[in-house]
């Protein structure tokens, strides 16, 4: 391993959460600072677990022919469309991650950036976890939505899910300078601290509407009890 590849490990601080609870550590917790609320706790089993939640069941159903799944982080979804004979490509942006996923037995797990994948198509962009998340804000997300047209194959569809915030401002106003599913979020694991990063989550009504400028039709497949949403993206002229 050259030396900015350790460079790049040593600042991976969810990789490293991960990949101590890999190695025996069933205690290791993120704390997950963001910019609306207290910090919390996250196991990081979490990222293991080998149940489903429904709406995981239903978004692996989706699933079809050549298959990346987008931010792979520990290779759970990836592992599981291996069991059932699909050879997903597995990308994410820690080192850690990357090559925990490939000790776990992942086939194609690599370290990768979303917006410098090129010259590849796919029949499904799987992007659970909020993976829409990735355009980091409300005006970005028509970015990301067009870099994903050039990574579908005809007939190609993005599954995903995300969330309506609305629910943080029960009892206040919405903020008034930026969209409400902006958030800044931190990880902290054994006293180290990632940088802030922007994430979004986009309710279904404005994705709907964004979608479908883009060319998209969008389908709501499921909605869980706490606004968490999964949904299916195809190309209109498909």
């Amino acid at each position: 391993m050259n030396k900015s590849s350790l460079i790049e490990e040593e600042k991976d601080v969810f990789g490293k959460g991960l990949y101590s609870f890999y190695r025996g550590n069933e205690e290791a917790a993120f704390t997950l600072h963001n910019d609306y609320g207290e910090p919390e706790n996250m196991p990081v089993a979490h990222f293991f677990e080998e149940e489903i939640t429904l709406l995981e069941d239903e978004a692996l159903g989706l699933c079809r022919g050549d298959i990346l799944d987008i931010g792979a982080g520990a290779g759970r979804h990836s592992l599981l469309l291996q069991s059932v004979m699909f050879k997903p490509k597995s990308i994410d942006i820690s080192p850690l991650a990357v090559r925990l996923m490939q000790e776990r037995g992942v086939k194609n797990a690599h370290l990768q950036n979303i917006w410098n994948v090129e010259g590849e198509q796919y029949d499904t962009l799987l992007m659970l976890m909020n993976g829409i998340g990735l355009a980091q804000t409300l005006d970005q997300v028509p970015v990301l939505l067009e870099k994903l047209k050039t990574l579908l194959k005809p007939g190609g569809r993005i599954v995903f899910d995300s969330s309506d915030l609305a629910y943080l401002y029960e009892n206040e106003p919405l903020p008034h300078d930026k969209y409400y599913g902006e958030v800044a979020f931190r990880y902290t694991f054994e006293e180290k601290r990632s940088k802030w990063f922007g994430w979004v989550y986009v309710d279904p009504k404005t994705m709907q509407k964004m979608a479908e400028k883009a060319g998209f039709k969008f389908e709501k497949i499921y909605t869980d009890p706490n606004d968490q949403y999964l949904a299916m993206l195809t190309l209109k002229n498909s």
